[in-house]
């Protein structure tokens, strides 16, 4: 978003546009219009899909002269500029590692219709600290623990907490459930029976957390993770894995605004449990019939017999 930003602002001349990243397999354009007002482009040869235009961003669909298409983005409102960045930044980043290029009209829309949806529903444009702390837990989960034994490609997929699903992470044999709490927490919240009740074995993940400073060397962001996990994909994951990644994100309610850079952790330590039929767990056949949404906490101290070490 930050490499986007320094580009337009260095634009000088209205009616220009520029190639944004000659690497990208998409074809990007950036600059002002006559009027002064930021705009986005694509080109492509393949018509894109109907797009509907907003109060702060008009969309339009163009044929050019060498017969290929264009679909613009005006930002109308230089109040939304940081979120027009971020926006553009989204299209360039979920179409990384796009296989035919002929969908790019297609997966831009496709993206554009989702932060359409976000801002109609009036969702919170941050999260808050419960959820920001979450969700940075799952990410260096991803990129620090799960990445380097799967592949980033596989722990991106692996990732299903965004669906609501009851484990955070899913392999083939395998799952996950992610924890992260404060240092000297004596306890950890399971949201359901079904978290830990599966005939699958599995494990439990506590990870211990400080808020610390953003100036802290050893503190992560929710930016700073996904600018790397982003960095991961790029360099060593497989195709469609940038859009897999960017739509659960999205699901997640995260955008990366330059608000996070005030909630860095430092994570010093991670437990293990194995999830086997003898862990002491709720489980669900246990419960009355009657029994619905349950919620309890697992004591820490209790389960040393199940940590992996």
């Amino acid at each position: 978003m930050e490499q986007l930003k320094n580009k337009f602002e260095d634009l000088k001349q209205f009616g220009m546009q520029k190639l944004l990243d000659k690497t990208h397999k998409l074809y990007f354009l950036y600059g002002l219009s006559y009027s002064g007002y930021k705009e986005f482009f694509l080109i492509s040869p393949s018509l894109p899909p109907s797009c509907e235009s907003t109060d702060a961003i008009t969309v339009t669909v163009g044929k050019r002269k060498d017969n290929q298409y264009t679909l613009a983005f005006k930002l109308n409102d230089n109040k939304f500029d940081e979120m027009f960045y971020i926006l553009c930044s989204d299209f360039v980043e979920s179409t990384r590692n796009i296989v035919n290029v002929l969908d790019g009209p297609r997966m831009v829309v496709q993206r554009y219709k989702k932060w359409q949806k976000l801002m109609k529903t009036g969702a919170r444009l941050i999260l808050n600290q419960a959820e920001i702390k979450g969700l940075a837990g799952e990410l260096y989960f991803l990129l620090n623990k799960l990445s380097p034994n799967v592949g980033i490609s596989e722990a991106v997929r692996a990732w299903t907490g965004p669906d609501k699903a009851d484990q955070d992470f899913r392999l083939e044999n395998c799952w996950y459930e992610i924890k992260t709490t404060s240092p000297g927490s004596e306890t950890v919240k399971i949201s359901s029976p079904e978290q830990l009740d599966t005939e699958m074995r599995g494990e439990l993940v506590v990870l211990f957390a400080d808020r610390t400073s953003p100036t802290d060397s050893k503190g992560v962001t929710l930016n700073s993770l996904y600018k790397h996990i982003v960095e991961e994909i790029r360099n060593y994951g497989k195709e469609s894995v940038s859009e897999r990644f960017a739509n659960q994100l999205s699901k997640s309610g995260f955008i990366p605004l330059k608000e996070y850079d005030d909630y860095a952790f430092n994570f010093s330590d991670c437990w293990r449990f194995d999830i086997n039929s003898d862990f002491p767990c709720i489980r669900r056949k246990s419960l009355p019939l009657s029994t619905g949404k349950l919620t309890y906490d697992i004591i820490l101290n209790n389960i040393k017999d199940f940590e992996i070490k």
